[in-house]
């Protein structure tokens, strides 16, 4: 995991908060990481399959070769039952906020102020498995048609060496007020299906249930 120091965190929303420093893990979890806690009878087995195009079926703990690759399909319940199972928790919204964009949102993406590129995220570009006129947008072009190994693109590290901030999966967050009155919990972050153009702070609000193909799980610690 990865110190975060505490600070200024301001939402979408333009809720401010003030957090305390925490401990976050610096990628997300793994296929790998994910099947030892099924193996270990804490964690429920993912056997979805959702089919995509030319790509077949997307959900990573179904496909093989995958390992290294984050867990998908998880749904928000699923998510947090892994990280109880290794003694953490789902971050809240305010600490992912500012893991990713630094006190007071000093950086525009989560390394720094630098252009999207191939290198720093993994988003939907012309060799995206599901290329849209937007997600073309921006001509941003990465290594992985779908997702990519959770430590594979070094450019995109944050300072505080967190990796797929800006890209990859999104990540599931703790229940709080940042949630709305609907029922729906809000997830993190830019996800492999996203034009580079939302490779920053991205937020978004699904049913507690929903099973993403871009949706995955990166757990927090409070600092000791």
């Amino acid at each position: 995991m990865a110190f975060i120091a505490g600070g200024a965190a301001t939402l979408a929303t333009h809720d401010a908060y003030t957090v305390r420093g925490f401990c976050l893990d610096r990628t997300e979890a793994t296929v790998r990481a994910y099947d030892a806690c099924v193996a270990e009878g804490r964690c429920a087995s993912i056997d979805a399959r959702i089919v995509a195009g030319a790509s077949g079926n997307v959900c990573n703990a179904t496909r093989p070769g995958f390992e290294s690759h984050p867990i998908n399909c998880v749904t928000a319940a699923e998510a947090e039952r892994y990280c109880a199972a290794r003694g953490a928790r789902l971050p809240s919204s305010p600490e992912w906020e500012l893991a990713a964009t630094g006190p007071g949102g000093a950086r525009a993406y989560p390394w720094g102020d630098d252009a999207v590129t191939g290198a720093r995220a993994n988003t939907c570009g012309a060799e995206c498995a599901e290329p849209t006129t937007a997600a073309l947008q921006g001509g941003s072009v990465d290594d992985f048609p779908t997702t990519a190994p959770v430590d594979a693109l070094r450019g995109g590290v944050s300072p505080d060496g967190v990796y797929d901030l800006g890209g990859n999966v999104a990540e599931w967050v703790a229940a709080g007020p940042w949630d709305q009155s609907d029922g729906k919990r809000t997830v993190r972050g830019g996800q492999w299906l996203d034009p580079p153009v939302r490779s920053h702070v991205a937020v978004r609000r699904v049913t507690p249930g929903y099973r993403g193909r871009s949706i995955g799980v990166r757990c927090a610690v409070d600092a000791r």
